[in-house]
């Protein structure tokens, strides 16, 4: 009888603290964007947060449920997401949002991510939550809703940087794009391509290959068209296996690797096969 008591004991005091979660539909704002409504619920009392749909999106679910043990005590968190038809297919919204044992909101990230195959989930979001390296939702002094100001949108990617563990690559959308390196401890950005006469870069191919005894991630970037005209430019990075990402001058300088393309002009490296050839007859392995 002690025994089961002890055990009685031992099974409401791990789980006084437990947080659920449950996911409702809200109330328009001023401007009618459509809301739902996400209740974190414990032993200590509840909080609602106001979660907006975007785009064309008309709902929003429960993607997962998740525990941090962190060094100054438990995180419990979810991850909703929502689907929005784009001219440029279709844009997923997974947003995290975590708490602590009084139902503080200690940290809220969304991340939008174009024609995501699989559910994203970022490398280093234990490491952000557990460090509270961003703060919870904000509230709209208008319209009275809250709101996530830590939102990346994730333009191509992520991707697996070949034969490194635990260490991928995206393009994010940021006044540009840039090209960031993740990791379990967090993001690093590699190189920024700057917009060029209101033309904005995207990445048009990302792939992997040895130069030199290196390995090389290579992308194509291009920038838009204005009046029939499209520059492109080819960049490299080499990296080890440590996952320590550097520019490769050498072929980020090569004038072969850049041009447009308009008024009778050619661009000859405008796919993968075409830039592999060039590299291995110019940078033999």
């Amino acid at each position: 009888m002690k025994y089961f008591s002890l055990l009685t004991f031992i099974f409401i005091s791990t789980n006084v603290y437990a947080t659920e979660f449950y996911l409702k539909p809200g109330m328009e704002d001023i401007d009618g964007t459509k809301y739902y409504t996400l209740t974190a619920k414990n032993s200590n009392g509840q909080k609602n947060i106001d979660i907006a749909l975007e785009g064309n999106a008309n709902t929003v679910t429960i993607r997962d449920r998740l525990k941090f043990y962190c060094k100054w005590g438990t995180a419990d968190g979810i991850s909703i997401g929502m689907s929005s038809q784009t001219g440029d297919g279709v844009m997923t919204i997974y947003s995290y949002y975590f708490f602590d044992k009084k139902l503080s909101n200690i940290f809220a990230k969304s991340y939008a991510v174009m024609n995501s195959k699989t559910p994203y989930t970022p490398l280093s979001l234990n490491h952000s939550v557990c460090r509270h390296e961003r703060e919870g939702v904000k509230k709209d002094n208008r319209t009275g809703k809250d709101y996530v100001e830590n939102y990346e949108v994730i333009a191509d990617g992520p991707f697996v940087l070949k034969d490194v563990p635990n260490v991928h690559i995206k393009y994010v959308t940021d006044k540009g794009l840039n090209l960031v390196k993740e990791s379990e401890l967090g993001d690093a950005t590699i190189d920024t391509y700057k917009i060029k006469g209101n033309l904005s870069p995207v990445n048009l191919s990302v792939f992997f290959m040895v130069l030199s005894s290196e390995m090389n991630i290579i992308n194509l970037i291009s920038w838009g068209s204005a009046h029939d005209r499209i520059c492109y430019k080819v960049y490299a990075y080499t990296y080890d296996n440590k996952g320590d990402i550097s520019k490769n001058i050498a072929i980020n300088d090569d004038v072969n690797l850049s041009g447009c393309e308009g008024n009778g002009t050619k661009f000859n490296y405008k796919n993968t096969t075409l830039i592999k050839k060039y590299l291995n007859k110019i940078f033999k392995e």
